[in-house]
Formats: C-alpha cells, structure tokens, sequence
C-alpha cells in the first residue's frame, strides 16, 4: 500500500444567529506546503456574504472571499478541486470570517487544509 503524501488539518467553527463573524486560529499546521484549502458547512448556506481571509501574523496572505469560493469544486480529483494556497506548514495562521451586517441564522461547519508533506511531489 502506498503512503500517502499528503497531511490534513481541519479547523472547525460555529457562529450562532446575529453574528459578525469571528478570527478563529487554526493551530500549528503540519511540515509541508499549504497545497489547498476547502469549506465544508453543516445545515443551509448563510443567506449573507461571510468573507474568510487566511492570515498569518497579521498579515493577509489570502485576501477575503465569500465562503462559497472556499467550497470544493465539482469534477477533477480531491486536490485540484481544492481552493489553492501554496503556503508554508508548520506555521499557526488565523481565519478571518466577516458577515456583511450580521447571520441570519447559525453557520458552522470546518474548513480543511490540504498539506503537501516534505520530499514528496504534486
């Protein structure tokens, strides 16, 4: 069986109905490079614009989009449908979510990070 090269670190959050969004950390991600990212909710869509901004240090490395871009693409395999980052791992980054206004409703869900590991190849 072949070992797989790829690692993964999901970040789960929740925020409840009247919400503006939140920064939540994702912890230290493994060695390797930050190859992608997707968005996986529970329930309903938000019926708002909930933008996520990837942040490291303070610093935007990704700028905010609507979490529908975050979602995995149909077609193709895992990684490519994946929104793509390249990025470094073993680094703690920050999630920036931001409601324009504030939720209608409870929104949770996790986003999950795609890790190249060392030595290994795409």
């Amino acid at each position: 069986m072949k070992r797989s090269q790829y690692n993964y670190h999901t970040v789960n959050f929740s925020f409840a109905s009247g919400s503006a969004g939140a920064t939540i950390a994702s912890g230290r991600l493994p060695e390797g490079k930050v190859i992608g990212a997707s968005l996986f909710h529970a329930g309903n869509e938000p019926a708002e614009i909930v933008n996520l901004t990837l942040k490291q240090g303070g610093s935007q490395l990704f700028y905010g989009s609507d979490v529908r871009d975050w979602k995995r693409r149909s077609g193709g395999d895992y990684i490519s449908s994946q929104k793509p980052l390249f990025e470094e791992g073993a680094r703690d980054y920050d999630l920036e979510f931001s409601v324009n206004g504030t939720l209608s409703a409870e929104f949770k869900g996790q986003v999950v990070f795609t890790i190249l590991k060392p030595g290994c190849e795409i």
